[in-house]
Order: structure tokens, then C-alpha cells, then sequence
């Protein structure tokens, strides 16, 4: 799963997601309890190689770091029904969310500047499915 950090200056590869819902209203103006799954653990690891992530993304040219914050709201809400499901005898055995900062529409003037462009998400994604499928065949 990939998801949008507009703060963020690097992919983000999750760890872990918080059972905890944020107190912010949805589109329909309803407020869910404070955690998302009563008598949970207060986080579940997502079940992903997630340093091979890291290293394949980091091999592709592209900064990342791990994450231990999936955020407050959707993501985090995501990252926890993926690790919900992969602990079910029939669920997935891999679960992965990234992080993703605002992206360069221009490509980079020079080396050094911050910003990921489209290239560079394209690169980083290629790296991350694979590692994942390798990870998954094991």
C-alpha cells in the first residue's frame, strides 16, 4: 500500500500500526471510538522484510527510512487491518505500506535537491515489488 506524507522528505517504509483511531470527524461528520479494535494490543507490526525495503529502495538512489508512525488517521487505519488480516489462517503473509512525500512535477535541475520525482517513485516501487515477491516466494 502506498499513501501520501505531504510533510515528509523521504519514503516512509512502516513498521507498525497503532490501534488508535484520531479524534478528527470522517467526510460524514461521525466520530469513531479512540481505538480502532477493543481488548488489541496497543500496535501490531506490519508483516514485511521492511530493512530489506529500505536497503532495496536506498539501492535504487532513492532516500527512505523506516517509520514507526503510520500516522493518525487512514493510513494508520490501513497498516492496522493489513497486520490484522496476516495473522488470519487465510490472510496475506506480507503486508507492506509506504509512505510517500509530495512529488517533483519538474524533473531535478540538480544533484542534491530534496524532492523525489516521478522517476524516482517509479524506481522505488519497482525495487519494493520485488523485494516483496522474493520475500514472499521464501
Amino acid at each position: 500500500m502506498f499513501g501520501l506524507a505531504p510533510r515528509a522528505k523521504t519514503l516512509r517504509i512502516e513498521t507498525r500500526a497503532r490501534n488508535a483511531l484520531a479524534l478528527l470527524p470522517d467526510a460524514g461528520g461521525a466520530s469513531a471510538g479512540s481505538k480502532i479494535a477493543i481488548a488489541a494490543p496497543a500496535a501490531r507490526a506490519l508483516p514485511a522484510p521492511t530493512v530489506h525495503l529500505v536497503n532495496a529502495v536506498r539501492a535504487a538512489r532513492v532516500p527512505a527510512i523506516l517509520s514507526h508512525n503510520a500516522g493518525r488517521y487512514l493510513c494508520n487505519y490501513l497498516c492496522w487491518r493489513a497486520a490484522e488480516a496476516a495473522v488470519k489462517p487465510a490472510g496475506p503473509r506480507l503486508a507492506a505500506f509506504v509512505h510517500v512525500p509530495p512529488l517533483r512535477r519538474k524533473p531535478r535541475p540538480r544533484r542534491g535537491t530534496a524532492r523525489l520525482d516521478a522517476q524516482d517513485l517509479a524506481r522505488a516501487a519497482t525495487r519494493l515489488l520485488l523485494t516483496l515477491t522474493a520475500a514472499a516466494r521464501r
